[in-house]
């Protein structure tokens, strides 16, 4: 069964990477007319991926602090520049050799890193829905075409996350004969829950993130010759965020594309707007990736931990 979920994984990492090489070719003019018009912002757009992984360092240290492990700033700066990094080669790469790096050094348990991981991606879906929602309602006035899609989206969205921690506030886990995974899902949502504290300050990190992420979108949409306000980016991106927590292709490969080329279309724009902003998005992440991950892999002197 590994054997053939592998094989799947390469062919359809393959047949992505030649769809969207195609599409490169055939429409080739008009995306190095852009880019060839804006060269500067490609400097902008890597110090924006940049300030996204130091966000997501952040929310690590904050995590780790709470857990009672303080860890250098290069680790909690590396870290997650090299989850990424790993993460091109095989889907979640990146998150197993975090853990291997972690225990080796720290004697951390790789199943406490995965709790720590779950309590990040919980965190990370809740607040994206809400800072969407909250976007959503505030374009209200303006009565775009895309508000009732984006409102159930989001609504939906909240429904779930509000049944999740429901279900762990009320400590229903312990109750039923639940897989030992979900129940450690839950049990991870309660700790959230008894610290406020923790929660406000990884939803502000949280907000910043998404803050920068849409900064990025923004300044590739006015490379593309479009001129979307920065709220309706910022309502789309939550969506496009809540997609990188689906780990089933090397990087999301296709996943962000698609998302993206979905949340364009949503805001009153062409799908072909939203792969080409998504397109140049992983190119920056590829460059930003490779040049500070290579940096991180060497200075944390990675390859003898794992």
């Amino acid at each position: 069964n590994k054997e053939i979920k592998r094989l799947v994984t390469n062919m359809v990492t393959i047949v992505t990477i030649i769809f969207i090489l195609y599409i490169l070719f055939i429409k080739r003019s008009m995306v190095l007319n852009s880019i060839g018009a804006h060269p500067y912002y490609f400097a902008f757009l890597w110090l924006l991926y940049i300030l996204c992984r130091v966000l997501d360092g952040l929310n690590l240290k904050i995590i780790f602090k709470f857990m009672g492990f303080r860890l250098k700033a290069e680790e909690w700066l590396g870290l997650p520049i090299l989850t990424f990094f790993y993460s091109f080669t095989v889907p979640n790469a990146g998150i197993v050799t975090n853990a291997l790096y972690l225990k080796s050094k720290h004697k951390f348990l790789i199943s406490d890193y995965f709790s720590v991981g779950i309590m990040r991606t919980l965190t990370q879906i809740l607040i994206s829905i809400m800072i969407g929602l909250a976007c959503t309602l505030l374009i209200l006035r303006h009565n775009y075409r895309f508000l009732n899609e984006l409102l159930a989206i989001y609504a939906m969205g909240l429904v779930f996350i509000a049944a999740v921690y429901l279900f762990s506030w009320l400590k229903v886990y312990e109750k039923m004969k639940l897989h030992s995974k979900i129940a450690k899902i839950l049990s991870t949502v309660r700790v959230l829950l008894a610290d406020r504290k923790l929660f406000w300050k990884l939803f502000v990190i949280q907000f910043f993130t998404l803050v920068a992420f849409s900064s990025r979108y923004y300044v590739i949409f006015k490379m593309l010759n479009n001129d979307p306000s920065f709220l309706r980016v910022l309502s789309m991106v939550p969506i496009v965020d809540l997609s990188q927590t689906i780990s089933i292709l090397p990087s999301n490969l296709g996943i962000k594309e698609f998302m993206t080329s979905m949340g364009a279309k949503i805001i009153d724009y062409p799908l072909e707007t939203g792969l080409f902003v998504a397109i140049i998005d992983r190119l920056v992440t590829l460059i930003g990736n490779f040049t500070s991950g290579i940096y991180f892999f060497f200075k944390l002197k990675y390859s003898e931990s794992i």
